[in-house]
């Protein structure tokens, strides 16, 4: 074999060595790319968690709020008071609606929370499951204000 069919092998192979090097590059850009995604939709699935998170931790707080037994003169005052009520029945019933005053005054905030589509979206509905829960818990607060008002509305028809 002479150094002109060594040449002429090498020129017959090298366009295999070129394609092999090319599929190679093509398979190593592949997998960064989908490194690069599954990356990059790991990092939107985090942060869309950790805003959900601090909503929750933010409603929590606003529940806690509105429960709280601790209240302010002006608090309750949009009530329409009833017509039989003395001055201690209106206050009472104010704490009462006092709740519901404070709820309604993070109506925005829950208007936005209840927005969770995108939340289901990337987590799935079974995980959206936990804003049922959340609206559930307000609605039973402002359900337990309207009984309790009520029943003491009852007490005052009974005492007349």
């Amino acid at each position: 074999m002479s150094w002109a069919d060594v040449a002429e092998v090498i020129k017959a192979v090298a366009p295999v060595f070129t394609a092999g090097a090319a599929c190679s590059g093509a398979y190593i850009g592949c997998r960064g790319l989908t490194k690069w995604h599954d990356e990059t939709v790991g990092k939107r699935r985090i942060e869309l968690a950790e805003e959900v998170l601090a909503d929750f931790y933010q409603a929590r707080d606003i529940i806690k709020a509105a429960r709280s037994p601790f209240g302010y003169s002006h608090e309750g005052l949009s009530r329409q008071k009833g017509e039989n009520e003395t001055e201690e029945d209106t206050r009472i019933l104010n704490s009462y609606f006092a709740a519901t005053e404070r709820l309604a005054s993070k109506a925005d905030f829950f208007a936005e929370t209840w927005a969770r589509y995108r939340f289901t979206a990337v987590f799935g509905s079974a995980a959206a499951g936990a804003y049922d829960d959340l609206f559930e818990v307000r609605n039973e607060i402002i359900v337990s204000v309207r009984s309790l008002i009520s029943a003491h509305g009852h007490h005052l028809s009974a005492a007349d």
